[in-house]
């Protein structure tokens, strides 16, 4: 009994010595709009950053950041889109939180 619970200690102890994957995120700050988009189809405001090529490391190699239409705060970080790309200002904060929405990084925070 005793060799079967130092067995199942070991192997408790290797599981969680394990390292596990986290949620990956980004956070983009004083940056400008390059592209702003609205896919009726998906439901998704699309936009691009100036200079980024990898929106978050879920979405490897892709620089576009989406935010689904109907989250809580949408309308209002697509009007901080809007509104940052035709005064030309830099956005203060992207942040992404490491899930994808429409099949790419979704915008959790956009502060202008």
């Amino acid at each position: 009994m005793n060799r079967s619970k130092a067995i199942l200690t070991a192997m408790a102890l290797a599981l969680l010595a394990t390292p596990q994957p986290s949620q990956a995120s980004s956070q983009y700050t004083n940056i400008t709009i390059s592209y702003i988009e609205l896919s009726i189809s998906d439901g998704c405001y699309y936009f691009l950053l100036t200079g980024v090529t990898e929106a978050d490391p879920s979405v490897p190699g892709n620089p576009r950041f989406a935010i689904p239409n109907t989250g809580a705060n949408a309308k209002e970080m697509y009007a901080t889109l809007l509104s940052a790309r035709a005064s030309g200002t830099s956005i203060t904060r992207v942040l992404t939180g490491g899930s994808t929405v429409c099949g790419t990084a979704q915008a959790i925070i956009i502060d202008f």
